[in-house]
């Protein structure tokens, strides 16, 4: 019976950080470098091959902001609080230097704004335009 119980807990923890490190677009190896765990160790959770300690769950579960009942729960997933790209952004940014974040976010807003649709029916006219 414990054999069966630590069977299924390997399996939940071995598919649940591979569907929360691909929903949060990381690699295995970003994942590693963010957890502080090796890349071997990362391969082996998701393979089923090792069960990893309350303290490598607490720094993957970290690294992938969440928690570590989120990775050992059976059952759905609780709905993302992004979508999946902005949830890669966040990923690519959140260990970047506040100028770096700074430097994006002026990007992000210039594109944003570039390519949303002109909204010609409430616009105003610029000061200058008039």
């Amino acid at each position: 019976m414990v054999v069966r119980n630590e069977e299924r807990t390997r399996d939940v923890v071995r598919a649940r950080l591979r569907e929360v490190r691909r929903r949060r677009g990381l690699t295995q190896e970003k994942l590693c470098e963010l957890a502080r765990v090796s890349v071997d160790a990362i391969t082996r959770i998701e393979r089923g091959a090792r069960q990893p300690s309350l303290d490598t769950l607490d720094r993957l579960a970290r690294a992938l902001r969440t928690t570590v009942a989120d990775l050992v729960r059976a059952g759905p997933m609780p709905m993302p609080m992004h979508p999946p790209a902005v949830q890669r952004l966040l990923a690519c940014l959140e260990q970047e230097p506040a100028r770096t974040q700074r430097a994006a976010e002026v990007i992000v807003k210039a594109l944003v704004q570039a390519v949303r649709p002109e909204r010609t029916s409430r616009a105003q006219p610029r000061r200058d335009d008039r």
